[in-house]
C-alpha cells in the first residue's frame, strides 16, 4: 500500500507524524512524496499515486469531510493519526491566541478518522519518548531501521522545529 496519510487534530502533533513518515522513509532509503492537502479528494490521491515511478505518497491533512466516506477506509492505504489530551489542546490553543475552548468538532473529526485508522499515536507518548515513538511508527511502515538511524531521524525531527 503506497498510500500513508497522516491525519490528526491542529496541535495533537500530526506535523511530527507527517515529517517523522518523510524522514523514515528517507533513512530507509524508499522514495516518498510529501504533501499537505487541506481537502482530500479521489482525484488529488489519484493524481499523486499515478506520479512514475511509483513511491510512496505521504499525505498530511487534519479535518474530517463527510465525502471522505466514499474513498477514505481501512484498505484505502495505511491511515496513522494522532491525538492529544484536551487539556493540553486548549493550553495550547490559548499560547497560540487560538479559540478558549475545544470546538465539539475537532472531537468529532478525530474520531471519523480514529474508526479508520491502523495506528493511532498520542501526542504525550511522542514528547516522552520520540525515538520510542519512531520505532513505533518505523515498524508499523515496515522500516527496518538500526537505532542509531532512529536516533539520527529523532535529531533531524527536533531540528525541524527550530
Amino acid at each position: 500500500r503506497r498510500l500513508v496519510i497522516c491525519a490528526g487534530p491542529e496541535r495533537s502533533a500530526s506535523t511530527w507524524l507527517y515529517n517523522a513518515v518523510r524522514l523514515l522513509h528517507r533513512a530507509s532509503q524508499v522514495p516518498c512524496d510529501s504533501y499537505w492537502i487541506q481537502r482530500l479528494s479521489q482525484a488529488k490521491l489519484d493524481e499523486r499515486l499515478a506520479v512514475s515511478p511509483p513511491a510512496v505518497v505521504c499525505v498530511k491533512t487534519h479535518e474530517w469531510h463527510d465525502e471522505y466516506e466514499s474513498f477514505i477506509h481501512s484498505g484505502v492505504g495505511q491511515i496513522l493519526l494522532t491525538h492529544r489530551d484536551l487539556r493540553g489542546v486548549c493550553s495550547s490553543y490559548r499560547r497560540v491566541k487560538w479559540e478558549v475552548g475545544v470546538p465539539d468538532a475537532y472531537v468529532a473529526e478525530h474520531m471519523q478518522w480514529r474508526r479508520r485508522c491502523s495506528l493511532d499515536l498520542a501526542y504525550e507518548d511522542i514528547v516522552r519518548d520520540g525515538t520510542g515513538a519512531l520505532r513505533r511508527l518505523a515498524g508499523h511502515l515496515q522500516l527496518p531501521l538500526s537505532e542509531e538511524a532512529l536516533q539520527q531521524v529523532h535529531v533531524e525531527v527536533l531540528e525541524l522545529k527550530r
